[in-house]
């Protein structure tokens, strides 16, 4: 065979249960809060602990991020071995109380600790929800039902800044709590335990999903998902290296936006954050049904390579989309931010639908484990920094961030378009297989 998958003997159901679509979409909303929700916290952590900028920075990217990205790789071969609804229990009860306990901290170690950990248990997420969406949904809803998740994603990193914010106002207006370990809880660590309450209810939740049937099963009794990628080379590194590049121009866009809007828009940081905020929220409710429609539509119409027929194209509208970034006017920046940031959801559920299409049961949970490995090294370790080179070094103007916004991501948005392109005739060949042998032609 082709492929090296032959179909379950159960055909996926017509759609995925609209429960179990609500709760997955729960999870992504309240990992990306709780993960993002320690940017407002920065002023209190910083006068609690008496930590320097370098350690709060420490916190927001390094704890979480590379213990995320590395725990993702042996949590994927997990996912694929295991019962992954069981999984995401684990992972959701693993990283709430690992919010609650960065609330309990009263050290920098302490909190670092409960950063790693929470990064460590949210590895889980997405390798597990998205091999599951794999199983539970026909191919001409699984887009929709991707795009839904993902969009769950910018709810939360957007809910984050806004009801992170009232906790905190709350909290900062009534007598400080008593802490179980003496003495009393600042406002922003009773804001972090209540964060974590919800996904307890969550986990009881997912006791009722039930884990779906694997479709496409390897026809080897010995498949190895690493030889299996090898094997396709040709298809997956060109394509994480396309995603990653464009988690790389999105997380440069999501860390620089207020600083675009506060240097160029002279806005002050609230207003800045709540417009990031709104701009987000809208434009994640677009790419989760604007994005989705059209992920399962360009499936239909060119079964093997539509859906990244799609990924082309977003990337090159995505490439004309920042552009208005140079007009120094408010409406052309806010338009532009609001453009990229819908197309940046509806490319990144577009590429989590697809990666699973990809590979037979037994790889999805490493395929996508590499996709964010990828993502977060390109986005988190590298995207920030970009902006602020070209901005310091080439630019040497603080006030022109957003023509080096410009600057690093146009480019990177064209490589995309040519690595999707080059990835394309392989990725149909290697997809229509899978298509044909899971038909049993």
């Amino acid at each position: 065979m082709v492929s090296g998958v032959v179909a379950s003997p159960k055909a996926p159901a017509e759609t995925a249960p609209g429960y179990v679509t609500g709760v997955l979409l729960a999870g992504w909303i309240l990992a990306l809060l709780d993960r993002m929700l320690i940017n407002i916290l920065v002023p209190g952590i910083k006068a609690s602990l008496h930590v320097s900028d370098t350690q709060v920075s420490l916190l927001q990217g390094f704890a979480f991020a590379i213990f995320f990205s590395v725990a993702g790789i042996p949590i994927g071969r997990l996912v694929d071995r295991a019962n992954r609804r069981n999984l995401l229990i684990v992972g959701v009860l693993g990283w709430s109380l690992a919010t609650m306990a960065c609330g309990l901290a009263s050290s920098f170690p302490a909190l670092f600790a409960g950063r790693v950990m929470m990064g460590v248990f949210q590895a889980v997420l997405a390798p597990a929800s998205l091999s599951m969406v794999a199983d539970y949904c026909a191919a001409d809803r699984r887009g929709r039902t991707t795009a839904v998740l993902v969009s769950g994603g910018t709810i939360g990193s957007a809910g984050s800044a806004i009801l992170g914010g009232m906790v905190l106002q709350m909290f900062s207006g009534l007598a400080p709590l008593p802490s179980p370990f003496g003495g009393t809880l600042a406002a922003w660590q009773s804001t972090l335990i209540v964060a974590g309450l919800p996904g307890l209810l969550l986990a009881a939740l997912l006791l009722l999903v039930r884990e779906p049937e694997r479709q496409n099963l390897a026809a080897a009794g010995d498949f190895r998902a690493l030889t299996y990628i090898s094997a396709n080379r040709k298809v997956f590194v060109p394509l994480h290296a396309a995603f990653g590049l464009f988690l790389f121009a999105g997380y440069a866009l999501a860390m620089w936006a207020p600083v675009i809007l506060m240097r160029n828009l002279a806005m002050p940081p609230r207003e800045a954050g709540l417009i990031v905020g709104g701009i987000n929220l809208v434009a994640a409710g677009v790419a989760a049904f604007g994005g989705g429609f059209l992920s399962d539509y360009f499936e239909r119409r060119d079964p093997g390579a539509g859906r990244l027929k799609l990924a082309l194209l977003l990337a090159l509208v995505s490439a004309v989309a920042i552009l208005p970034l140079l007009v120094l006017q408010r409406p052309s920046i806010l338009l532009s931010m609001f453009l990229f940031s819908a197309l940046l959801t509806a490319f990144s559920s577009t590429a989590y639908t697809l990666l699973p299409e990809l590979a037979p049961s037994e790889a999805r949970g490493q395929v996508i484990a590499v996709f964010v490995l990828i993502g977060n090294i390109f986005g988190i370790g590298f995207a920030p920094t970009a902006i602020a080179l070209v901005t310091d070094h080439v630019l040497h103007d603080e006030a022109r961030v957003n023509v080096s916004m410009v600057l690093v991501a146009a480019p990177s948005l064209l490589l995309i378009a040519l690595l999707i392109s080059i990835a394309l005739p392989h990725a149909r060949r290697l997809r229509r297989a899978i298509l044909a042998e899971s038909a049993g032609t």
